[in-house]
């Protein structure tokens, strides 16, 4: 979204029939479309070399669930970066802060998982709400998996809200 304002093609997009909501949704559903398709070839891709490589080893139920619980990540990090897209009129503060935030996710997920002292935190960093390990184990997490729909799912929606109000400068 901020792209097409920045290059000054939002402008064209407008002056034609097409409400503001058509634009932003059209965008919204292609981006998921396209992680929900990039998740759905990894899922393929890993259980067909797993079978080649090494035949019944892999738990595919796990596996699956595993890849449902990381496509759920980058759809609530996928939400953080079309919310910014919609905010910011020029692209390049809209990936500072959408691409920013992941990265300081990761980071701080990173330097939890490198000292125990940094356990606080925890509570900072999105990459909390997927524990591979406890989907490995068989413990609880769909309600972090809640969390990441709930979380990817009203900051697209918040977006498209957004940018349908937004005073644009054409």
């Amino acid at each position: 979204i901020a792209a097409q304002i920045d290059k000054g093609s939002m402008a064209y997009n407008l002056a034609t029939p097409t409400t503001r909501n058509q634009i932003t949704g059209t965008s919204a559903i292609f981006l998921m479309l396209s992680l929900t398709l990039m998740f759905i070839c990894i899922s393929i891709t890993g259980i067909v070399v797993a079978e080649i490589v090494q035949p019944g080893e892999l738990d595919i139920s796990t596996f699956l669930l595993v890849t449902a619980g990381a496509y759920l990540l980058q759809f609530a990090i996928s939400g953080i970066v079309f919310f910014a897209s919609c905010v910011f009129n020029f692209s390049s503060k809209s990936l500072m802060i959408g691409a920013g935030l992941s990265v300081f996710f990761f980071a701080i997920n990173l330097l939890v998982n490198m000292s125990s002292d940094l356990e606080f935190l925890k509570v900072v960093s999105l990459f909390e709400l997927f524990d591979a390990s406890a989907i490995i184990a068989g413990e609880e997490f769909l309600l972090q998996w809640v969390a990441l729909f709930g979380i990817g799912t009203l900051l697209y929606i918040g977006g498209i809200l957004f940018f349908k109000r937004k005073d644009l400068p054409l």
